[in-house]
């Protein structure tokens, strides 16, 4: 089990990550093989198997937040 201390991220927190996750790959016309949904899917997947940490989601929406950000103004 993780430490006492470790803030460990809500069902909530990794909701509203995942609905993140799943707004930028749009914006970014990902393609996915199959649905968006099972896209998704996969990332929880393999994301269920480490202990987030709330510091850790918001890192994660950190990035994403930069690739939105990236994406949303005119080239250079």
């Amino acid at each position: 089990p993780p430490p006492a201390d470790w803030r460990l991220a809500t069902h909530v927190e990794l909701e509203r990550f995942y609905e993140h996750l799943t707004g930028t790959l749009t914006r970014l016309r990902t393609k996915p093989a199959t649905t968006m949904e099972s896209y998704v899917a996969r990332f929880r997947r393999v994301l269920s198997r480490i202990p987030l940490e709330t510091r850790d989601v918001n890192l994660l929406h950190k990035l994403l937040a930069k690739v939105d950000e990236a994406t949303a103004r005119p080239p250079d």
